[in-house]
This record gives C-alpha cells, sequence and structure tokens, in this order.
C-alpha cells in the first residue's frame, strides 16, 4: 500500500500511468508549477537587487594608454663602442614595476593635481569618515603636512591605477579609472608622462658619470620609451550595460528560483493533491474539503427526559457544512457516503482517523453521518475519542457510555441520542484503550452492523493511539483517512499508517483544509476537485 521507497509502486485507482516514461521531467516541470511563488519571488529579489545597484552605483570610467619599451644594451669591443635592443620578460617586468612605483605614481599626481582629482581621492573612501570621526585616521584635508598629504594622495591615486604588459610584446597597458571620463583620461596621461620623466633622468644620470669617451656612446643605451596611444576620455562607463545586467540578473534568478523550488518540493514535500492522498490511503480520494472559518460551539440545549427520547440540540455551523447546496464539501461527503452505502455494500462500519490530531477528522465523521442519515438510512455515530471532546460538544451530558454497553452494564437504547433534524443516533462518552480488544466487541459491532445501515467510529488520530487504530482496523469493516492539506509530510504519514494500519483498511480518504488559490498549483488538469 505505502512504498516510501518508490512514490509511484501499487499506484492507487485513477492513478495516470500513462506518463510513466516522463515520469523524472514530469516531476521537475511539477515541482516548478507547485513553488511557482517561491519561483517568482527569488526571481524577483535579484531582479531588484540589480536595479538598486544600477541606481545607486557610482558611474565609472576607464582611459587606457599605451606604452612601448626598447631597452638598448651598451657594447664595448676594442675602439668601438654601439649599443644592441633587449627586450626580454625580465626587462619588460622590471619597468612594468618602475612604472607603478610610488614615485612615478606621485609624480603623476603632481602632474594631473585639480582640485576635482583631489576631491575624489579625499572621498574614496567612505570608511574613512567614520574613522576620522573615532580618531582613528586623520584626514588630508588640513590635519596632515603637506609632504605626508601627498603620499596619502598619491597612495589613493594607485587603487585608481593598473598597468599590466601585453602578453608577448613590448606594450605596456595603463589603465586609469576615474568618475569622470576627462579625469580617467588626463590620470592615464599623466602617469605615462611621468613614467617616461622618470626614464629619461635615469639615462641622463647614467651619461653624465661616463667618461668623455663613452658619453657618446651611453647616451643612446638604456630603456627608450615612448607613447604609442595617449589615453583618450571613454565614451561608455565600465561594467555591462542596464539591459544586459537586467537580462542576466533575470536569468540569475530564474535558475535560483528553479533550484530553491526543487529543493523545496525535494525536502519539504507536503501533501497538497487528490493524487497524493489517494497513494497514501492506498484508495480512492473521494475529494477536498476547503478551508472554512472557524466557528464557536453552540451552547447545547439536549432533552434529557427518556433515555430512547433523548434529543441532540442545534448543531453548529461546522457540523452543517454537508447540506450546503451545491458546495465541494458537500460534495466530497456524499461521495464518501455513496461509496459506503451503495457501491459498496459489504461495509457496515467506518472508522474516521487520521495520521496527527487537529486534522478535521471529527467534522467530517459527523457530516458523514448526518448527510447519510438525511439521505433515508439508519446511521449510528460514535464518539470513541478518549477525551469525549464531540460528546461533550453535542449532549453537555455525563451519563452512560458505550464502555457500559460493552461491560454489559447498559444497553444500546439506553445510551444513544438522536438528532431530531436527520435521525441520526449517537452514542458518547469516553472509551478506553483496549475497547476495541474487548472480548464482547466483535460481537457487539455486529449487532449494530444489522440494526443500522451504517455505524460511523470518530477514532483517536494514529499518532496518538496506534493500538486502537489497528484494532479498529481489524473489528471494523473499513476506515476512512482524513489527511490536512499542506500539512504532513507523504513519509511521516506512511511511517505513521504503517505501524497504525499494516492491513490496507482504508476504503478512501479526503483531503481536509484545502487552500484554494494552492490546489490550483498542485492539482493536475482534470483531476476531480481541482478547483
Amino acid at each position: 500500500m505505502r512504498a516510501p521507497t518508490d512514490e509511484f509502486e501499487n499506484a492507487p485507482r485513477g492513478y495516470d500511468t500513462r506518463d510513466a516514461p516522463n515520469l523524472p521531467f514530469r516531476l521537475e516541470l511539477a515541482a516548478l508549477r507547485q513553488q511557482l511563488p517561491l519561483l517568482l519571488a527569488v526571481t524577483a529579489i535579484c531582479v531588484g537587487l540589480a536595479a538598486a545597484y544600477l541606481k545607486f552605483r557610482a558611474p565609472s570610467y576607464t582611459a587606457t594608454a599605451l606604452v612601448v619599451v626598447d631597452s638598448r644594451l651598451l657594447l664595448i669591443q676594442k675602439d668601438a663602442i654601439f649599443t644592441t635592443s633587449s627586450q626580454t620578460g625580465s626587462v619588460i617586468q622590471t619597468e612594468l614595476e618602475i612604472l607603478k612605483s610610488p614615485k612615478v605614481v606621485g609624480r603623476a599626481l603632481e602632474i594631473a593635481r585639480t582640485p576635482e582629482i583631489e576631491n575624489m581621492l579625499a572621498a574614496d573612501s567612505r570608511w574613512r569618515a567614520l574613522a576620522t570621526a573615532v580618531g582613528l585616521v586623520r584626514e588630508a584635508q588640513g590635519s596632515l603636512p603637506s609632504d605626508e598629504r601627498m603620499r596619502l594622495l598619491a597612495a589613493r591615486l594607485k587603487q585608481h591605477l593598473d598597468a599590466r604588459r601585453i602578453a608577448g610584446t613590448a606594450l605596456i597597458e595603463v589603465r586609469a579609472t576615474a568618475p569622470q571620463p576627462a579625469m580617467a583620461a588626463a590620470l592615464a596621461n599623466a602617469v605615462t608622462a611621468a613614467y617616461l620623466e622618470d626614464q629619461a633622468e635615469a639615462n641622463t644620470a647614467v651619461a653624465r658619470s661616463a667618461t668623455a669617451w663613452v658619453r657618446e656612446g651611453v647616451k643612446n643605451a638604456g630603456t627608450v620609451s615612448r607613447i604609442l596611444s595617449s589615453g583618450r576620455p571613454p565614451l561608455a562607463p565600465d561594467g555591462p550595460s542596464p539591459i544586459t545586467l537586467l537580462a542576466g540578473a533575470l536569468a540569475a534568478g530564474v535558475l535560483a528560483g528553479a533550484s530553491a523550488a526543487m529543493l523545496k518540493a525535494h525536502f519539504f514535500k507536503r501533501i497538497r493533491s487528490s493524487r497524493d492522498a489517494a497513494h497514501i490511503a492506498g484508495a480512492e480520494c473521494f475529494g477536498v474539503l476547503p478551508l472554512q472559518k472557524r466557528t464557536k460551539p453552540l451552547p447545547r440545549p439536549c432533552s434529557e427526559g427518556e433515555p430512547v427520547a433523548r434529543k441532540l440540540g442545534a448543531f453548529s455551523d461546522a457540523y452543517a457544512w454537508g447540506f450546503a447546496p451545491h458546495s465541494i464539501f458537500a460534495d466530497t461527503i456524499r461521495r464518501a457516503s455513496v461509496s459506503a452505502v451503495r457501491e459498496q455494500p459489504r461495509i457496515a462500519t467506518v472508522g474516521v482517523t487520521s495520521c496527527f490530531r487537529g486534522e478535521g477528522k471529527t467534522t467530517l465523521a459527523v457530516n458523514l453521518a448526518r448527510s447519510t442519515a438525511a439521505a433515508g438510512y439508519r446511521v449510528l455515530l460514535v464518539d470513541r475519542t478518549p477525551d469525549a471532546e464531540l460528546t461533550r460538544q453535542l449532549t453537555n451530558a455525563q451519563g452512560l457510555t458505550f464502555g457500559q454497553v460493552l461491560s454489559g452494564t447498559a444497553a444500546i437504547k439506553d445510551v444513544r441520542w438522536i438528532d431530531p433534524a436527520t435521525g441520526m443516533h449517537f452514542i458518547g462518552g469516553a472509551w478506553t484503550g483496549t475497547a476495541f480488544l474487548a472480548k464482547a466487541a466483535p460481537q457487539l459491532i455486529a449487532q449494530l452492523a444489522g440494526e443500522y445501515d451504517l455505524v460511523v467510529f470518530d477514532l483517536p488520530s494514529a499518532a496518538c493511539e496506534a493500538h486502537t487504530v489497528r484494532a479498529a482496523a481489524s473489528a471494523l469493516d473499513a476506515l476512512l483517512l482524513v489527511i490536512e492539506y499542506a500539512h504532513t509530510q507523504p513519509r511521516e504519514c506512511e511511517r505513521c499508517l504503517t505501524y497504525a494500519a499494516p492491513s490496507q483498511p482504508f476504503y478512501g480518504a479526503v483531503l481536509n483544509k484545502v487552500d484554494r488559490r494552492g490546489m490550483r498549483r498542485f492539482a493536475r488538469r482534470g483531476e476531480p476537485h481541482a478547483f
């Protein structure tokens, strides 16, 4: 009946097995459809973050300048002096490190020094304002000496610069980033100019230190660089375009949402469809009972009088939902009633149970009994819950109970009540846990089955009293399983029912407290009661 390892083994009646060859793909699509709100929420978050980034990000522009490096070696042979070109990787790397040195960056700052660039560097790190407020950093404006202030600005300028060698060439690419295009181009050109000035000074110093005989040859030796292309103001800001960024965020959101939906469907699966309920019970699912507003129980104006004339008072709205014309609730109740009294004549005693407390089995039991009685059948409703809550709601009395009938101290006619609206009989009172194990229980249940067309037992939940449900499964003709929508995990329900009712006693199931909007996502097309 219940196979935790294979969801599609021993499929119940009405299960569409024609989908078997494509089950994995269909299950993935079903998970996406069922978890559609989660998928849309994750996608909306990703797109919203991208939109917020586009709105609040500071624009940045990057200008590029190219420098050609040519290193010349001085060769002296006898009375001749000449130079030769050398462009090894170590030479290019050395020049690259010189270009990024604090000396060159500081000189570039002096060349491109403007109020705009100083303001950009002073406000470069927003965290420094907080650090300045608590005395951790002395800001560059005013409180620092001039030389220390320049070193601080040069250090911040270095964060806006990047220099790298173009692979396999003697070219160095200088990149400068700034919030304005013209500022970025000015910084890139200032760095290349500072580098060439530093290189010219180094070559001049070497030439001055040589003798007059070698000075003529030395002046052409050393590293000679030139600017291949100057930095120009960029036309577009850095980063992807807004359309590209939003499209990427949308794709990432859909992918993340689909992954989250599948993970949730796998690890947090709940029973949310008639097909799931039918699979758990191993029998037909008669339908769903929509979620209704809670109603307060009415006071019990019961008629005490003679035992045979004791009458139940007015029922609360929850116990009259089965009479609403053209309602889904009434339709489900009628299907369960017709299956018990017409389609399966062998069924005369039915126990209504659930896996856990609070899933609505008592409401279903009362409506099933009253609806069947209203159709002209002789119906008896028996309260078998340990706390006798239904008895207190319907009778408000502490009289004789069904347990006394089992013990032989009272007759059935002395303990039953009558519903004047439908003619349903009711027997209440708290039971002991061994009531179905009593020696007289089979005979008494057979007697009731002979007197009534249908006897409905309101049983405790399987999780609370598994032994009682197990005993009832062997003593009664069939059980009706009530499952709360989106509350029970399939594996938990399977384990509970395997222990409490292993002999396949269910003749049907009902999915209760169904959210109509959620049911549209989880029910299959064409499935009964899919709203």
